[in-house]
């Protein structure tokens, strides 16, 4: 058995209840706490209109009310990083034994082939993919020599890396493009927590 540490990464421009609820199934299919990896430069977004320090605010609290979810200051603190395969070549520099398994979307799932060294990234993580549409998923081709398919959780802490574990989660189309559009046009949000929106009207965000 492996000690597994599972991370949500993303720009959390701003963290909405969609973040919260993939957080919520893997931490319900895992039994493990899930600590939120805020990015400082997006490598394939623009950059984020709010600063660190208000993403940062936004996330601490979000993350308040719920004891199995951890803020992890990682890429903000360690400016240098330019990519996921930077980041946990550098996580697992700090700590060998340590093993990770990092949530990603299906958007992502069919993408991932694109990202920066994947190879190499599948030989120090696992994957959990949170579906949250209707539609099937299946491993894509082009990763099936570095990553193993499965529906166990148990197989995240019976490895080290290279397992893609797949989760169903209720489909939720929310997203934070969205939400930051809505807001500069209506003035009104109901998906974000309501401590976030009372810190963005307070700040006058977006």
């Amino acid at each position: 058995m492996f000690n597994l540490k599972v991370m949500l990464g993303g720009t959390f421009d701003p963290i909405h209840l969609g973040h919260l609820h993939i957080a919520d199934v893997v931490a319900q299919h895992l039994s493990q706490p899930i600590e939120f990896l805020p990015c400082r430069h997006p490598a394939y977004k623009t950059a984020p209109s709010t600063s660190i320090e208000q993403r940062i605010t936004m996330l601490q609290l979000a993350l308040e009310p719920h004891t199995h979810f951890h803020l992890n200051l990682f890429e903000i603190n360690h400016p240098t990083l330019q990519s996921t395969y930077d980041t946990f070549k550098a996580l697992k520099q700090d700590n060998p034994h340590q093993t990770y398994a990092f949530i990603i979307g299906s958007d992502s799932l069919e993408t991932f082939h694109s990202w920066d060294h994947w190879t190499d990234l599948s030989k120090l993580i696992h994957c959990i993919v949170v579906n949250r549409t209707a539609h099937r998923l299946t491993c894509p081709t082009i990763l099936q020599d570095y990553f193993e398919w499965t529906h166990n959780p148990e197989a995240l802490t019976q490895h080290t890396s290279g397992q893609l574990l797949h989760l169903q989660a209720p489909h939720q189309p929310i997203s934070s493009s969205y939400i930051r559009a809505h807001i500069h046009k209506v003035k009104t949000e109901t998906q974000l927590p309501q401590s976030v929106w009372h810190y963005i009207q307070q700040e006058g965000l977006y």
